[in-house]
């Protein structure tokens, strides 16, 4: 649950508005085309939000309390 506290998150806020965005599983061109940004973008902010989560996938993604 800590991971996505904003007060005490490991994750930016624009880290956590895609991981979110993800677990209501939503594909990277559909979060980009919401927010505005590239498809590879999403992509590499998630491998980012994955590796300071110690999590692999959009699976492990949907475990993550929010």
């Amino acid at each position: 649950r800590r991971h996505l506290d904003p007060a005490v998150s490991v994750l930016t806020p624009r880290e956590r508005e895609i991981a979110l965005l993800a677990k209501e599983r939503l594909r990277a061109k559909e979060i980009a085309d919401k927010l505005y940004i590239s498809e590879m973008t999403v992509k590499a902010t998630l491998r980012s939000v994955y590796s300071k989560l110690g999590i692999h996938s959009k699976i492990e993604l949907d475990l993550v309390e929010f």
